[in-house]
C-alpha cells in the first residue's frame, strides 16, 4: 500500500505536477548529473571531474547505461525522464523498506503510517524530489533508507551495500554506514553504569556539550569575520542579522549544548566493560575489512577520474554552515521544519526520549544523532538528507505508544500542509532569490529565504510545536511500555 501511494504521487506528479525550467528543466547542479547522463565515457572517464564530483556520479552513470541498454537517444529530455524514473524507482523502494521497518520493531499501524507520512509528505519528497529531478538527492535518500533498514534489521551486508554505493553517490554516507557497520545495534540492552558513574557521567555530558557549544561558536565567528574567499559567500555574510546576535548566538548554544548533553548522558552508553565484553572479534573482522575495501576502491576511483582539481572542498563546506547558523536565530532549525516537516518538531520534543533508546541500540545511533545534530545549526537541509531515514526511524520507535489512528491523521494534516503539495512554484527563469516570485521556492532553501518568509515559517513551525506537543504530550518520562525491547 505504501509503495503504491508513493507511485502514484510519483505519476502524478510527473505527468501534471511542476518541474523546475532553470536551464531547460536541468536546474543549476542538475546541469553537470544530466551532462554526465549524456555522455558518461567521454565526460567522466575521458575528460574527467574533479575530486569532489568523482563521489557524486553513480547516479548519472546508472541513467547512461540505462539509456544505452534500451537504444534511447542520449538527449536532454531522455536523461531528465530517466532522473525521474530513477528517483521514483528509489521513492518505490525506500516505501518498501519503511513498512518492512514497522515490522522489523513492531509498531502499532498507525505509528508506521505517522512515520511514512513524516517521510514521503514532507517537502523534500513528496515535492522536491521530482520539481528538481536532476539532483541526486532521492539517492541519498534511498541509500540512507538502505543503511538504516540494514542496521535495525540486523543485515550488515545491506549496510556494508550503502557504503559501497555512498562512496560515489553522497560522500557522507559513507562515514554514517561505517559506523553502523562497525558497531551493529544491541540484541539485548546493556545495563546502565552503576550510581557513582552516574554523576561523573553526568558531568562529562555537561562538559561535553559546553565544549562543543563553544567550538562550535568560535567556528562559526572566525567564518563570520573572514568568509572563504568563494563565490557566494560575502553574500551570506552580509545576510547575517547583527542586531539579532543577542537572540542567535544563546539559542545556538543551547541547542548544541542541550542536544549534545541529552545524547550523550544515558548510563547506558557509559557501559563500556559490557559493550567490550559482547564484541564479537569475527564480525568486527569482517566489517573492518568490508570497511577497507571501500575506502581503497574510492581512493582508487577519485585518483584515476577525479583529474580536475579539488571542486568544492570542505572549507567552503563548513563556511557555509557557519554562516547559515548565525543568519537569524534558529534559522536552520526553522528552515528543516520547512523541508522535511513537523517530524523535526516532534524529534525535539521526544529528544530526551530519542537519545535513551540511541544508548540501548548502540554507539552508532548516538553518532548518527550527533551528526544529525551537527548540521542542524545549518539551513541547506538537502545537504543531510541521507540522514533522515534513520531520524525518522528512531523518533517513531521513541514514541511509538503515543501514535494512536487519531494522533497520526493530526500528524498527516500538519505534514501535508508543510509539504506544499497546494502551493503553486511558477519558478520559469533566474532572477532576484529573496523577491517574489522566485521566494515560492527559495524560501524552502534555507540560505535564500528572505527576513519575511523566515517569520512566516518560524510562525508556523512554532504552531506546529504546540500542535504535536499538545496532540503527543511526549514532554514527560516514557510510559512503562517505552522500556520494551522489539524483536
Amino acid at each position: 500500500m505504501m509503495a503504491t501511494v508513493v507511485l502514484a504521487l510519483c505519476a502524478v506528479t510527473i505527468g501534471a505536477g511542476e518541474r523546475i525550467a532553470v536551464n531547460g528543466g536541468r536546474g543549476w547542479d542538475g546541469l553537470a548529473y544530466t551532462s554526465w547522463a549524456q555522455d558518461f565515457r567521454g565526460q567522466v572517464f575521458f575528460e574527467g571531474v574533479t575530486r569532489y564530483h568523482s563521489q557524486r556520479v553513480l547516479p548519472s552513470a546508472v541513467i547512461h547505461y540505462a539509456l544505452r541498454a534500451s537504444q534511447q537517444a542520449r538527449t536532454t529530455p531522455h536523461a531528465i525522464a530517466g532522473f525521474q524514473a530513477l528517483d521514483s524507482l528509489l521513492l518505490m523502494l525506500s516505501a518498501v523498506l519503511w513498512a518492512h521497518l514497522g515490522h522489523v520493531l513492531a509498531w502499532r499501524r498507525s505509528a508506521t503510517w505517522a512515520g511514512f507520512v513524516a517521510l514521503f509528505a514532507s517537502f523534500a519528497c513528496a515535492r522536491h524530489a521530482l520539481y528538481y529531478p536532476t539532483l541526486t538527492d532521492p539517492s541519498a535518500f534511498a541509500l540512507g533508507m538502505v543503511m538504516t533498514w540494514g542496521y535495525v534489521a540486523r543485515r550488515p551486508i545491506a549496510v556494508w551495500l550503502s557504503a559501497l554505493l555512498g562512496a560515489f553517490t553522497w560522500p557522507s554516507v559513507v562515514p554514517q554506514a561505517f559506523a553502523l557497520l562497525l558497531a551493529p545495534r544491541s540484541e539485548t540492552p546493556v545495563a546502565p553504569v552503576g550510581g557513582a558513574w552516574q554523576r561523573r557521567t553526568r558531568w562529562i555530558a555537561a562538559s561535553l556539550g559546553v565544549a562543543v557549544a563553544a567550538t562550535y561558536l568560535a567556528i562559526a565567528f572566525a567564518y563570520y569575520r573572514a568568509p572563504v574567499p568563494a563565490a557566494g559567500f560575502a553574500r551570506l555574510g552580509a545576510w547575517v542579522r547583527d542586531d539579532l546576535l543577542v537572540l542567535t548566538v544563546p539559542l545556538l548554544a543551547l541547542l548544541l549544548g542541550v542536544g549534545m548533553y541529552l545524547l550523550v548522558v544515558p548510563p547506558e552508553l557509559w557501559n563500556l566493560r559490557e559493550r567490550w565484553r559482547r564484541r564479537r572479534p569475527r564480525h568486527l573482522l569482517g566489517a573492518a575489512l568490508a570497511a577497507a575495501a571501500i575506502v581503497v576502491l574510492r581512493w582508487w576511483w577519485i585518483r584515476s577520474v577525479g583529474v580536475r582539481g579539488e571542486g568544492p572542498s570542505y572549507a567552503e563546506f563548513v563556511c557555509a554552515q557557519a554562516l547559515e547558523a548565525l543568519r537569524g536565530p534558529l534559522w536552520g532549525l526553522v528552515h528543516h521544519v520547512v523541508y522535511f516537516g513537523p517530524i523535526v518538531v516532534v524529534a525535539l520534543l521526544a529528544w530526551r526520549r530519542i537519545g535513551q533508546l540511541a544508548a540501548r541500540w548502540g554507539p552508532a545511533a548516538t553518532l548518527s544523532l550527533a551528526a544529525t545534530l551537527a548540521f542542524a545549526p545549518g539551513s541547506e537541509s538537502r545537504q543531510w538528507i541521507n540522514l533522515v531515514p534513520f531520524l525518522v526511524t528512531i523518533t517513531i520507535a521513541a514514541t511509538e505508544e503515543r501514535w494512536t489512528r487519531g494522533r497520526a491523521i493530526a500528524f498527516a494534516v500538519i505534514a501535508l500542509a508543510w509539504s506544499k503539495l497546494w502551493l503553486p512554484i511558477g519558478f520559469d527563469v533566474p532572477g532576484a532569490r529573496q523577491a517574489l516570485p522566485y521566494q515560492r521556492y527559495f524560501m524552502h532553501l534555507g540560505p535564500w529565504a528572505s527576513d519575511r518568509m523566515y517569520l512566516v515559517h518560524l510562525t508556523a513551525a512554532v504552531a506546529s510545536l504546540i500542535a504535536m506537543g499538545f496532540v503527543l504530550r511526549v514532554i514527560g518520562p516514557p510510559d512503562r511500555r517505552f522500556a520494551r525491547e522489539p524483536r
